[in-house]
């Protein structure tokens, strides 16, 4: 018996899922807050994604007109936008009532007049609380919290989260622990965004180093000082300086307390160290946060929000930091998930694999660093198109040959939006432009190893139909031939190599290519064309002509310095970043090797030692799985031809395997 999947979803629920007849809505409607604001989260989640669709404002006030009066009051007050909003203002204020309730509990063994108030602040009418040496030690030994009666452990934290206590040595050895005056004027202030982990229009998050810890920073205009997250601080062993205790105001207007912080501390920012205090306090989502207070120590700053670059001088040099861009991939919580397969029903569950660990970027030696100032226009971005050269990219097609059409492949539905916002993202950097070419290709998308996408164009049938171009390919063991006697290298790659490269007007018409929702040509030469190699390698061998196989190799858009000493080195590098700079060819930074006595390029690692096979070359042959079929067999001879110029012992006795693909 076969069951479509319509039959078989609708059969699932009615056997296992809630009762198809109860009103979800009305039940959500009435749902009031009966204990925590986490179990009413929960109880409210749950019910929602039973319910369906509903409007974002909908969900915020049924969720809100649930809680109790006094939570519910004040998550009012400050009108949040969206749910999540709702549910963390929720938990502070409950945090806040419960605060309110410890302290309103007299302690009539220890109520005294009310001792001087912190600097700065006026009296205070709250009754203080003191306790003596005997009664903490005695609390020390029952391993109960100074404040409260709870039981005190690793990872205990006192539930006074936003009422501010101030702590003073008094003549008598006793602690007073008081209410500070909400009025103070120079409470140092951090915004939501810092507290909640959440990334705003006007903050920029950056990747930086703490100790040889990396960790998460957040660029915020919206706090006044610098914070570390306390946890971490402990952690990497940071030095604590002890003092007394202060408050924090958050920009939701609560408050958040501390009582140490760190000084000096040296934190790298893609290559670039600065010292300055820090406070501590339980960020949530960044492990740092650098306020006004870093800001202000760099001078005049130009930040742009759109591309999150912020530019700023150095003793005199200029400086430039990058953000993280916003990624449109979510992390859902099981609820969520629930919700989004009841609004649409199907969907397509992946599994996530870690990838390994880039190496670590190799150190840069300050001579090459300020070469690198000198010429940082040639490791950013490109914007538009390169120049026209002589090298254009060209298509000659057979003679009498129509021109080349072919219909778009069907595509899944989220193939479809990758799709879309690739397109959208080249169009915005000029490479493309809409077509009403004759022409058309249809396009197919590549996983990239790091899990995101790449869109490349199906040009089969043109280069069937291309004369094919004769330009001669580098040989790889004659290129390594060369590097005899050297001792020092450098590696560069070339940014987009390909995009750097115009077609000629006279065939973009040619390279034009199709999606489900446009027609589209491009400007520059694009991969896949079979003639594209050829005309990269001309451009590169025309760009260096006076010094190929003098101090560099270029292989396409891997190329190689390479000298005897290292003064030598340093004018070669010179010599080769002017040219660069003079064709306006780009480097990307990320992918380079400067001033290395070992390199792996090509599939070898070189050395003032000689030129060895890469190991990880080896071990992929060593772990080859044995062939079980003839294609498999075809494989591993392929694969021995390769090698034989390498190891000739891999080539002998290869007449029993031809035998076993000849059955």
């Amino acid at each position: 018996m076969v069951v479509s999947w319509e039959d078989f979803k609708v059969g699932l629920h009615s056997r296992y899922g809630a009762n198809q007849y109860i009103d979800f809505f009305g039940e959500l409607t009435k749902l009031q807050q009966q204990g925590t604001v986490k179990e009413y989260q929960v109880q409210f989640e749950t019910l929602l994604a039973k319910v369906g669709l509903l409007p974002t404002e909908r969900q915020v006030s049924c969720f809100i007109s649930g809680l109790k009066d006094l939570i519910r009051t004040e998550v009012l007050a400050n009108r949040p936008a969206t749910l999540s909003a709702a549910i963390s203002l929720a938990r502070l204020y409950e945090a806040k009532v419960s605060s309110q309730r410890k302290l309103a509990i007299p302690i009539k063994s220890n109520l005294q007049q009310p001792s001087r108030s912190v600097a700065g602040t006026s009296p205070s009418p709250t009754p203080i609380k003191k306790l003596s040496l005997e009664e903490l030690n005695e609390r020390r030994r029952l391993g109960l919290c100074f404040r409260f009666n709870d039981k005190y452990g690793p990872g205990h934290k006192c539930k006074q989260l936003f009422f501010i206590q101030a702590i003073i040595d008094t003549e008598d050895d006793k602690i007073d622990m008081e209410i500070e005056d909400s009025s103070s004027p120079d409470l140092p202030r951090v915004s939501i965004h810092a507290i909640d982990g959440i990334c705003d229009s006007k903050t920029m998050k950056i990747m930086g180093r703490l100790k040889d810890k990396t960790v998460m920073v957040l660029l915020d205009s919206g706090s006044s000082h610098n914070f570390v997250n306390d946890a971490l601080a402990i952690k990497i062993g940071l030095q604590l300086v002890p003092g007394k205790k202060f408050d924090v105001m958050v920009a939701s207007g609560e408050r958040l307390t501390s009582m140490r912080r760190c000084k000096q501390v040296c934190l790298n920012l893609q290559g670039n160290s600065f010292r300055t205090d820090f406070y501590l306090l339980p960020l949530e989502g960044y492990d740092v946060v650098l306020g006004t207070q870093w800001l202000r120590m760099l001078g005049p700053i130009v930040w742009d929000f759109c591309r999150l670059e912020m530019r700023f001088q150095i003793d005199d040099k200029e400086t430039l930091l990058w953000g993280i861009k916003k990624s449109d991939d979510q992390i859902v919580d099981n609820y969520q998930m629930e919700k989004i397969t009841w609004k649409r029903g199907q969907g397509i569950l992946l599994q996530l694999q870690g990838r390994q660990q880039a190496d670590p970027p190799s150190v840069v030696m300050p001579e090459i660093q300020q070469l690198l100032e000198r010429y940082r226009s040639v490791l950013r971005e490109p914007c538009g198109l390169p120049p026209s050269r002589t090298q254009d990219h060209r298509i000659p097609l057979l003679e009498g040959q129509h021109p080349i059409s072919l219909r778009t492949y069907r595509y899944p539905h989220y193939q479809k939006g990758e799709i879309k916002k690739i397109v959208a993202e080249i169009l915005r950097s000029e490479v493309i432009r809409p077509s009403t070419s004759p022409y058309s290709s249809p396009v197919i998308l590549v996983k990239k190893q790091d899990g995101s996408w790449r869109m490349c164009v199906d040009y089969r049938a043109l280069n069937k139909v291309t004369i094919k171009d004769k330009f001669p390919i580098p040989v790889i063991d004659e290129l390594l031939d060369e590097l005899h006697g050297a001792s020092f290298f450098t590696k560069l790659d070339l940014r987009s190599g390909y995009h750097q490269i115009r077609v000629h007007p006279s065939d973009i018409e040619k390279i034009a290519f199709r999606t489900h929702q446009g027609h589209y040509e491009f400007l520059v030469m694009p991969f896949g064309l079979t003639n594209a190699p050829s005309t990269f390698q001309s451009l590169m061998n025309e760009v260096f002509k006076k010094y190929l196989r003098k101090f560099i190799l270029v292989f396409f858009y891997d190329t190689l310095i390479y000298s005897k000493d290292w003064d030598e080195h340093m004018k070669h590098l010179e010599l080769v970043f002017s040219i660069l700079k003079h064709h306006q060819l780009f480097v990307k930074m990320e992918k380079c090797q400067f001033g290395q006595r070992e390199v792996r390029y090509l599939g070898h690692v070189i050395s003032n030692q000689g030129v060895v096979v890469d190991p990880e070359k080896i071990e992929v042959v060593m772990s080859w799985p044995k062939p079980t079929n003839p294609k498999a067999m075809r494989g591993f001879l392929g694969l021995l031809r390769l090698l034989q110029e390498v190891h000739p012992e891999f080539w002998k006795n290869r007449s029993s395997s031809y035998s076993y693909v000849e059955k």
